[in-house]
Protein backbone atom coordinates (compact mmCIF):
# COMPACT_ATOMS: atom_id res chain seq x y z
CA UNK A 1 0.00 0.00 0.00
CA UNK A 2 1.34 3.51 -0.91
CA UNK A 3 2.23 5.73 2.33
CA UNK A 4 2.61 9.13 2.57
CA UNK A 5 4.56 11.46 5.20
CA UNK A 6 4.57 14.79 3.84
CA UNK A 7 4.91 18.54 4.59
CA UNK A 8 2.17 20.81 4.67
CA UNK A 9 2.31 22.21 1.95
CA UNK A 10 3.05 19.50 -0.19
CA UNK A 11 -0.25 18.53 1.19
CA UNK A 12 -1.79 22.02 0.57
CA UNK A 13 -0.83 21.52 -3.03
CA UNK A 14 -2.13 18.25 -3.07
CA UNK A 15 -5.44 19.62 -2.16
CA UNK A 16 -5.28 17.44 1.01
CA UNK A 17 -5.55 13.99 -0.94
CA UNK A 18 -5.11 11.25 1.63
CA UNK A 19 -3.49 8.51 0.55
CA UNK A 20 -4.68 4.73 2.68
CA UNK A 21 -7.60 4.63 5.56
CA UNK A 22 -5.68 7.04 8.35
CA UNK A 23 -4.31 10.58 8.50
CA UNK A 24 -2.47 12.50 11.23
CA UNK A 25 -2.36 16.05 11.43
CA UNK A 26 -0.16 17.24 14.17
CA UNK A 27 2.71 20.07 14.79
CA UNK A 28 2.22 23.79 16.31
CA UNK A 29 0.56 25.51 13.48
CA UNK A 30 -2.68 25.45 14.43
CA UNK A 31 -4.34 27.72 11.71
CA UNK A 32 -2.50 25.84 8.90
CA UNK A 33 -3.75 22.24 10.81
CA UNK A 34 -7.01 23.91 10.45
CA UNK A 35 -7.25 24.95 7.19
CA UNK A 36 -6.21 21.45 6.03
CA UNK A 37 -8.58 19.53 7.84
CA UNK A 38 -11.64 21.98 6.65
CA UNK A 39 -9.80 21.72 3.17
CA UNK A 40 -9.81 18.06 3.24
CA UNK A 41 -13.41 17.68 4.33
CA UNK A 42 -14.74 20.32 1.70
CA UNK A 43 -12.54 17.99 -0.68
CA UNK A 44 -14.96 14.78 0.85
CA UNK A 45 -18.19 16.59 0.54
CA UNK A 46 -17.32 17.64 -3.45
CA UNK A 47 -15.92 14.39 -4.52
CA UNK A 48 -19.37 12.74 -2.76
CA UNK A 49 -22.00 15.55 -3.60
CA UNK A 50 -22.08 16.60 -0.37
CA UNK A 51 -23.54 13.27 0.92
CA UNK A 52 -21.81 12.35 3.94
CA UNK A 53 -21.53 13.67 7.78
CA UNK A 54 -18.26 13.22 9.87
CA UNK A 55 -18.41 11.73 13.46
CA UNK A 56 -16.04 14.41 15.38
CA UNK A 57 -14.68 12.52 18.37
CA UNK A 58 -12.79 14.49 21.57
CA UNK A 59 -9.05 13.10 22.09
CA UNK A 60 -9.58 13.56 25.67
CA UNK A 61 -12.55 11.65 26.18
CA UNK A 62 -12.70 8.98 23.79
CA UNK A 63 -11.11 5.36 23.39
CA UNK A 64 -10.13 3.77 21.30
CA UNK A 65 -12.92 1.05 20.86
CA UNK A 66 -14.89 4.04 20.15
CA UNK A 67 -12.97 5.38 17.49
CA UNK A 68 -12.64 1.74 15.74
CA UNK A 69 -16.66 1.29 16.04
CA UNK A 70 -17.06 4.60 14.29
CA UNK A 71 -14.01 3.55 11.55
CA UNK A 72 -15.75 -0.03 10.63
CA UNK A 73 -19.56 1.38 10.58
CA UNK A 74 -20.26 2.13 6.98
CA UNK A 75 -22.15 5.19 5.51
CA UNK A 76 -24.19 4.18 2.60
CA UNK A 77 -24.76 7.51 1.07
CA UNK A 78 -20.84 7.82 0.84
CA UNK A 79 -17.84 7.85 2.45
CA UNK A 80 -17.47 6.73 6.43
CA UNK A 81 -15.30 9.96 7.83
CA UNK A 82 -14.56 9.67 11.40
CA UNK A 83 -12.41 12.96 12.71
CA UNK A 84 -10.75 12.65 16.19
CA UNK A 85 -9.62 16.34 17.98
CA UNK A 86 -7.16 16.37 20.37
CA UNK A 87 -5.24 12.96 20.10
CA UNK A 88 -2.33 13.85 21.82
CA UNK A 89 -5.04 14.24 25.08
CA UNK A 90 -6.69 10.37 24.33
CA UNK A 91 -4.82 8.41 27.08
CA UNK A 92 -1.40 6.96 26.27
CA UNK A 93 -3.01 2.68 26.63
CA UNK A 94 -5.68 4.16 24.52
CA UNK A 95 -3.30 4.99 21.65
CA UNK A 96 -1.22 1.98 21.39
CA UNK A 97 -4.79 0.33 21.26
CA UNK A 98 -5.62 2.18 18.35
CA UNK A 99 -2.10 1.60 16.62
CA UNK A 100 -3.06 -2.01 17.17
CA UNK A 101 -6.22 -1.81 15.61
CA UNK A 102 -5.70 0.13 12.02
CA UNK A 103 -6.57 -2.37 9.84
CA UNK A 104 -10.32 -2.57 11.32
CA UNK A 105 -11.57 -0.41 9.27
CA UNK A 106 -14.57 -0.13 6.77
CA UNK A 107 -13.59 -0.35 3.08
CA UNK A 108 -14.49 3.56 2.18
CA UNK A 109 -13.29 4.49 5.61
CA UNK A 110 -11.58 7.45 6.32
CA UNK A 111 -10.33 8.26 10.49
CA UNK A 112 -8.40 11.80 10.65
CA UNK A 113 -6.38 12.32 13.93
CA UNK A 114 -6.07 16.07 14.85
CA UNK A 115 -3.71 17.48 17.64
CA UNK A 116 -4.32 20.74 19.22
CA UNK A 117 -0.76 22.67 19.71
CA UNK A 118 0.38 22.39 22.80
CA UNK A 119 4.17 22.87 21.86
CA UNK A 120 3.44 21.10 18.36
CA UNK A 121 2.27 17.88 20.36
CA UNK A 122 0.85 14.77 18.53
CA UNK A 123 0.11 11.37 19.04
CA UNK A 124 2.06 9.40 21.21
CA UNK A 125 4.95 7.49 18.99
CA UNK A 126 3.68 4.22 18.36
CA UNK A 127 0.36 5.43 16.75
CA UNK A 128 2.48 8.03 14.72
CA UNK A 129 4.25 5.08 13.49
CA UNK A 130 1.77 2.44 13.02
CA UNK A 131 -0.31 5.44 10.85
CA UNK A 132 3.04 6.05 8.88
CA UNK A 133 2.69 2.43 7.73
CA UNK A 134 -0.72 2.54 6.67
CA UNK A 135 -1.84 5.99 5.52
CA UNK A 136 -0.84 9.77 5.26
CA UNK A 137 1.26 11.68 8.29
CA UNK A 138 1.85 15.45 8.09
CA UNK A 139 3.74 17.67 10.27
CA UNK A 140 2.64 21.24 10.09
CA UNK A 141 5.78 23.50 11.87
CA UNK A 142 5.93 26.66 12.96
CA UNK A 143 6.37 29.01 10.02
CA UNK A 144 10.00 30.56 10.22
CA UNK A 145 10.17 34.96 10.29
CA UNK A 146 10.23 34.98 6.08
CA UNK A 147 7.47 32.51 5.66
CA UNK A 148 5.07 34.26 8.22
CA UNK A 149 5.61 37.60 6.38
CA UNK A 150 5.00 35.60 2.94
CA UNK A 151 2.17 34.76 4.45
CA UNK A 152 0.77 38.14 5.87
CA UNK A 153 0.87 39.53 2.85
CA UNK A 154 -0.73 36.82 1.58
CA UNK A 155 -3.33 37.46 3.70
CA UNK A 156 -3.81 40.91 3.60
CA UNK A 157 -4.45 40.76 0.04
CA UNK A 158 -7.68 38.07 0.67
CA UNK A 159 -8.59 41.09 3.30
CA UNK A 160 -8.60 43.62 0.03
CA UNK A 161 -6.10 45.81 2.18
CA UNK A 162 -2.08 46.09 0.86
CA UNK A 163 0.42 46.35 3.82
CA UNK A 164 4.24 47.72 3.52
CA UNK A 165 7.23 45.74 3.75
CA UNK A 166 8.18 47.43 7.25
CA UNK A 167 4.61 47.00 8.42
CA UNK A 168 4.61 43.49 7.96
CA UNK A 169 8.32 42.74 9.51
CA UNK A 170 7.12 44.82 12.06
CA UNK A 171 3.76 42.96 12.60
CA UNK A 172 5.61 39.53 12.79
CA UNK A 173 8.42 40.79 15.12
CA UNK A 174 5.45 41.98 17.82
CA UNK A 175 3.50 39.24 17.01
CA UNK A 176 5.94 36.47 16.66
CA UNK A 177 4.79 33.74 13.91
CA UNK A 178 1.73 31.82 15.28
CA UNK A 179 -0.54 32.26 12.31
CA UNK A 180 -3.13 32.30 14.73
CA UNK A 181 -2.30 35.35 16.63
CA UNK A 182 -1.17 37.12 13.04
CA UNK A 183 -4.63 36.29 11.39
CA UNK A 184 -5.84 38.41 14.36
CA UNK A 185 -4.11 41.36 14.45
CA UNK A 186 -4.61 42.14 10.73
CA UNK A 187 -8.42 41.78 10.74
CA UNK A 188 -7.78 44.19 13.58
CA UNK A 189 -5.00 46.31 11.00
CA UNK A 190 -7.47 45.75 8.33
CA UNK A 191 -10.79 47.39 9.64
CA UNK A 192 -8.36 50.37 11.53
CA UNK A 193 -6.97 50.83 7.24
CA UNK A 194 -10.40 50.83 5.83
CA UNK A 195 -10.36 53.89 4.65
CA UNK A 196 -7.01 53.85 3.44
CA UNK A 197 -6.81 50.58 1.85
CA UNK A 198 -2.75 50.31 3.42
CA UNK A 199 -1.16 49.19 6.47
CA UNK A 200 1.45 51.04 7.52
CA UNK A 201 3.88 51.04 10.35
CA UNK A 202 2.12 53.63 11.89
CA UNK A 203 -1.05 51.38 11.74
CA UNK A 204 0.62 48.44 13.69
CA UNK A 205 1.96 50.41 16.38
CA UNK A 206 -1.54 51.76 16.80
CA UNK A 207 -3.39 48.63 16.78
CA UNK A 208 -0.95 46.00 17.87
CA UNK A 209 0.10 45.85 21.37
CA UNK A 210 3.65 44.73 22.23
CA UNK A 211 4.01 41.71 24.69
CA UNK A 212 5.74 41.98 28.28
CA UNK A 213 8.61 39.38 26.64
CA UNK A 214 9.00 41.93 23.61
CA UNK A 215 8.95 45.24 25.40
CA UNK A 216 11.32 43.81 27.88
CA UNK A 217 13.41 42.64 24.69
CA UNK A 218 13.75 46.32 23.28
CA UNK A 219 14.88 47.21 27.05
CA UNK A 220 17.51 44.49 26.99
CA UNK A 221 18.50 45.96 23.35
CA UNK A 222 18.78 49.59 24.91
CA UNK A 223 20.81 48.26 27.64
CA UNK A 224 23.39 46.47 25.55
CA UNK A 225 23.66 49.92 23.66
CA UNK A 226 24.08 51.67 26.74
CA UNK A 227 21.32 53.33 26.56
CA UNK A 228 20.08 54.45 29.77
CA UNK A 229 17.58 56.83 28.98
CA UNK A 230 15.94 54.69 26.53
CA UNK A 231 15.82 52.15 28.65
CA UNK A 232 14.20 53.58 31.82
CA UNK A 233 11.61 55.01 29.23
CA UNK A 234 10.65 51.61 28.30
CA UNK A 235 10.76 50.62 31.98
CA UNK A 236 8.34 53.22 33.37
CA UNK A 237 5.87 52.32 30.24
CA UNK A 238 6.01 48.74 31.94
CA UNK A 239 5.09 49.92 34.92
CA UNK A 240 2.71 51.90 33.71
CA UNK A 241 0.85 49.10 32.84
CA UNK A 242 0.07 47.92 36.87
CA UNK A 243 0.92 48.61 40.43
CA UNK A 244 4.43 48.79 41.30
CA UNK A 245 4.98 45.28 42.68
CA UNK A 246 2.90 43.02 40.76
CA UNK A 247 4.92 44.72 37.53
CA UNK A 248 8.26 44.62 38.86
CA UNK A 249 7.86 40.96 39.62
CA UNK A 250 7.38 40.56 35.97
CA UNK A 251 9.77 42.78 34.59
CA UNK A 252 12.62 41.04 36.51
CA UNK A 253 11.11 37.61 35.55
CA UNK A 254 11.15 38.55 31.94
CA UNK A 255 14.80 40.17 32.10
CA UNK A 256 15.54 37.15 33.76
CA UNK A 257 14.56 35.02 30.93
CA UNK A 258 15.81 36.82 28.40
CA UNK A 259 19.46 36.93 29.93
CA UNK A 260 19.16 32.67 30.22
CA UNK A 261 17.94 33.04 26.53
CA UNK A 262 20.69 35.27 25.94
CA UNK A 263 23.44 32.94 27.85
CA UNK A 264 21.79 29.70 25.65
CA UNK A 265 22.11 31.53 22.69
CA UNK A 266 26.00 32.31 23.05
CA UNK A 267 26.31 28.97 24.15
CA UNK A 268 25.19 27.65 21.11
CA UNK A 269 26.74 29.98 18.84
CA UNK A 270 30.18 29.36 19.96
CA UNK A 271 28.88 25.28 19.18
CA UNK A 272 28.36 26.73 15.88
CA UNK A 273 24.52 27.15 15.91
CA UNK A 274 23.28 29.90 13.85
CA UNK A 275 19.55 30.61 13.90
CA UNK A 276 19.43 30.84 9.75
CA UNK A 277 20.42 27.33 9.95
CA UNK A 278 17.71 25.57 11.22
CA UNK A 279 16.65 23.01 13.57
CA UNK A 280 19.74 22.38 16.15
CA UNK A 281 21.69 19.00 16.33
CA UNK A 282 21.69 16.73 19.12
CA UNK A 283 25.26 17.61 20.34
CA UNK A 284 23.55 21.47 20.20
CA UNK A 285 20.40 20.75 21.85
CA UNK A 286 22.43 18.39 24.75
CA UNK A 287 24.20 21.68 25.67
CA UNK A 288 20.87 23.53 27.05
CA UNK A 289 18.02 22.82 28.93
CA UNK A 290 15.17 20.98 27.47
CA UNK A 291 12.90 24.08 27.37
CA UNK A 292 15.44 26.35 26.21
CA UNK A 293 16.36 24.16 23.51
CA UNK A 294 12.40 24.34 22.49
CA UNK A 295 12.45 27.87 22.11
CA UNK A 296 15.45 27.61 19.16
CA UNK A 297 13.46 25.50 17.60
CA UNK A 298 11.16 28.49 16.72
CA UNK A 299 12.74 31.09 14.31
CA UNK A 300 12.08 34.38 15.31
CA UNK A 301 12.57 33.69 18.95
CA UNK A 302 16.12 32.17 18.43
CA UNK A 303 16.68 35.08 16.09
CA UNK A 304 16.31 37.71 18.75
CA UNK A 305 18.44 36.45 21.34
CA UNK A 306 20.81 35.20 18.63
CA UNK A 307 20.95 39.00 17.65
CA UNK A 308 22.02 40.57 21.25
CA UNK A 309 24.33 37.60 22.28
CA UNK A 310 27.64 39.18 20.88
CA UNK A 311 26.95 41.99 22.36
CA UNK A 312 27.61 40.88 25.77
CA UNK A 313 30.76 39.02 27.12
CA UNK A 314 30.28 36.41 29.51
CA UNK A 315 31.59 37.92 32.35
CA UNK A 316 28.78 40.50 31.85
CA UNK A 317 26.32 37.69 31.53
CA UNK A 318 27.25 36.54 35.22
CA UNK A 319 27.28 40.31 36.72
CA UNK A 320 24.01 40.61 35.18
CA UNK A 321 22.16 37.60 36.27
CA UNK A 322 23.88 37.92 40.02
CA UNK A 323 22.20 41.70 39.92
CA UNK A 324 18.80 40.14 39.06
CA UNK A 325 18.98 37.45 41.70
CA UNK A 326 19.70 40.33 43.99
CA UNK A 327 16.97 42.57 43.09
CA UNK A 328 14.39 39.76 43.15
CA UNK A 329 15.62 39.25 46.71
CA UNK A 330 15.09 42.86 47.47
CA UNK A 331 11.97 43.63 46.71
CA UNK A 332 10.83 40.23 47.89
CA UNK A 333 11.93 41.69 51.04
CA UNK A 334 9.67 44.82 51.18
CA UNK A 335 12.16 47.36 49.00
CA UNK A 336 10.45 49.99 47.21
CA UNK A 337 9.60 47.91 43.35
CA UNK A 338 9.92 51.14 41.19
CA UNK A 339 13.20 52.56 42.63
CA UNK A 340 14.56 49.04 43.15
CA UNK A 341 13.89 48.05 39.38
CA UNK A 342 15.54 51.98 38.01
CA UNK A 343 18.64 51.20 39.77
CA UNK A 344 18.89 47.68 38.16
CA UNK A 345 18.27 49.38 34.91
CA UNK A 346 21.07 51.61 34.92
CA UNK A 347 23.31 49.36 36.77
CA UNK A 348 22.55 46.54 33.65
CA UNK A 349 23.48 48.94 31.39
CA UNK A 350 27.43 49.80 32.73
CA UNK A 351 29.43 46.99 32.06
CA UNK A 352 31.27 45.14 35.05
CA UNK A 353 34.49 46.55 35.92
CA UNK A 354 37.40 43.64 35.65
CA UNK A 355 37.38 41.93 38.91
Amino acid sequence: MAVARVTSSQFERGKYKVEGQWCVLYGPDDYRKREALEGLLRRLASDEGGLFEPVTLDGAGCTAAQVLESAQTPNLFGPSVTVVRGIQNMHTDEQKALADGLSRVAPNALVVLASASEEGRGPNLALLRAVEKVGTVVKFEQPKDADARRWVQEQAQRLNVSIEPGATALLVETVGTNLVELHQELDKLALFAFEDKRITTRHVEAVTPRSLDDNVFHMVDALSAGQVDRALTLLQDLLAKGNDRGASAGIIGALAYQFRMIWHAKRLMEAGWRPDKGALTEEQAALVPEEAAKVFKVGWRAGKAAKLAPRFPWARLVSILEQLAECDLALKGGSDARLGLEKLVISLSTPPRPR
